[in-house]
C-alpha cells in the first residue's frame, strides 16, 4: 500500500480522500493529526534503516561461514524477508540449520518483531524516550499482546516438544521455543521441521497464526488488537459491565463491532476453506486434517509456514492456497475502507430479546 501511494506521488497524482482515509485507518490510527505524505516518507526511511542495520548484523554473523561476498547477498535478502514478515529463505530448509545459532536467531526475531508491531508503535516508543510522551492505547495493546502471546507460545512449544528438543541444551531449547512463537506473528521462518511437530504444537501454532500481528505492519492475520478487543469485550460481559475498558480507556462500540465482524469473517473463511481443502484432497486420514487446517490458516494469515505437504497438493488446492494468501493480504485493507466509508443508516425497530447460550 505504501509503495502504491509512493508511485502515485512520483506520477504527480494526488492521494484522494478514500486513499487518505485508508492510510489513516490502517497505518496512522484515528485522531492522529499528521500529514499522510510525511508519514509515508518516514515509513520508507524507517524501513530502509532497520533493514540495513539487520543486514549488517546478519552479514557479520554469516561471514565466518560464507565469506565476505556471499554473506552480503544472504544478509540483505534475509533481513528484508524477516522485516517484511515474508518468510522467504535462500536455504531449502528455511533456517533449520541455524536453530542453535543464538546470535542469528536474536537478529531475525528482532527484525520480525519490528516489522510486525507496526510503524506507529515504533514511532511512539521512540517519541516516548526522546520527548517523554505517552503511548496511545493502540500501542499499549499491541506491545502487551505481543509479550503475552510470545510468552504463552514459547511455554507451550517448550512443553509439547520436549522429545524433539531432547538433544539441545537449556539455552538452545529456550531460543528455539521463542523463535517458533515469534515466527507465528506471520513471519514464516522456522528453525525446526514443522512437519515433525506434534498435533498439539501444530494446533497452538494455528491459533497464534490466526491472531497474527499488528495493524499497519507487514504482518497478516486477524491482528492482535482485534483479538484483545474480543477478549476485553468477553470479560466485560462476564463481569456484568456495560463498557469495554482497556488500560483505563473505554472503547467505542463501533470498535467492538468491527472486531466481532472481522473475527466472524476470518472464522468463516478459515473453516469453509478447510472444508473445501479436505474435499479436494479426497482423503479420510484424520492426521491429514490438522496439516490441511495448518496450511489454510498459514495462507490466510500470510504466514508461509508449512508442514511440508504444499508441493504434493492437487492443482485445485494450490489455487485455493494462493487465493487465500491474496485474500489474507488485501482483506483487512479492503474491509477497513468499506467500513469507514459506508453511510450510516441507523435503523431501529422494536426490541425483542433472544436466548443466548
Amino acid at each position: 500500500m505504501t509503495f502504491s501511494f509512493i508511485i502515485l506521488g512520483i506520477l504527480g497524482k494526488k492521494i484522494g480522500f478514500r486513499g487518505r482515509h485508508i492510510v489513516e485507518k490502517t497505518l496512522i490510527g484515528p485522531e492522529k493529526p499528521v500529514d499522510v505524505k510525511d508519514i509515508l516518507k518516514t515509513i520508507v526511511i524507517f524501513t530502509l534503516t532497520i533493514e540495513s542495520i539487520g543486514a549488517f548484523f546478519l552479514w557479520l554473523a554469516w561471514i565466518p561461514e560464507m565469506g565476505i561476498k556471499q554473506s552480503v547477498y544472504y544478509a540483505i535478502f534475509h533481513s528484508i524477508s524477516a522485516f517484511c514478515n515474508a518468510g522467504f529463505s535462500l536455504f531449502t530448509n528455511s533456517l533449520e540449520g541455524y536453530s542453535t545459532h543464538i546470535t542469528l536467531n536474536i537478529i531475525v526475531m528482532l527484525l520480525i518483531f519490528l516489522g510486525g508491531i507496526g510503524f506507529i508503535v515504533v514511532y511512539e516508543v521512540l517519541e516516548l524516550f526522546r520527548k517523554n510522551t505517552k503511548l496511545s492505547l493502540h500501542s499499549k495493546i499491541v506491545l502487551s499482546a505481543y509479550c503475552v502471546l510470545y510468552l504463552i507460545g514459547s511455554i507451550l512449544f517448550y512443553i509439547s516438544e520436549k522429545e524433539l528438543l531432547k538433544e539441545n541444551n537449556i539455552l538452545e531449547k529456550i531460543v528455539i521455543s521463542i523463535f517458533q512463537s515469534v515466527t507465528t506473528r506471520t513471519a514464516g521462518f522456522n528453525t525446526v521441521e514443522i512437519g515433525a511437530l506434534s498435533p498439539t504444537t501444530l494446533f497452538v501454532l494455528i491459533l497464534l497464526m490466526a491472531i497474527g500481528g499488528a495493524p499497519g505492519s507487514t504482518a497478516g492475520g486477524l491482528k492482535v488488537t482485534t483479538f484483545t478487543v474480543l477478549i476485553a469485550a468477553s470479560l466485560t460481559r462476564i463481569r456484568g459491565h456495560r463498557n469495554v475498558n482497556i488500560f483505563y480507556r473505554t472503547l467505542p462500540r463501533e470498535v467492538v463491532y468491527e472486531a466481532v465482524m472481522l473475527s466472524i469473517i476470518g472464522f468463516l473463511l478459515a473453516t469453509s476453506a478447510t472444508v473445501v481443502f479436505m474435499l479436494n484432497a479426497g482423503t479420510r486420514e484424520h492426521s491429514f486434517f490438522i496439516q490441511g487446517f495448518f496450511e489454510v490458516v498459514s495462507a490466510l494469515g500470510t504466514v508461509g509456514l508449512s508442514t511440508g505437504i504444499t508441493p504434493f497438493l492437487s492443482d485445485s488446492n494450490k489455487l485455493l492456497i494462493a487465493a487465500l494468501m491474496f485474500i489474507g493480504r488485501l482483506g483487512p485493507l479492503t474491509l477497513a475502507g468499506a467500513l469507514a466509508l459506508k453511510q450510516d443508516f441507523d435503523i431501529r425497530y422494536a426490541k425483542e430479546p433472544v436466548i443466548i447460550g
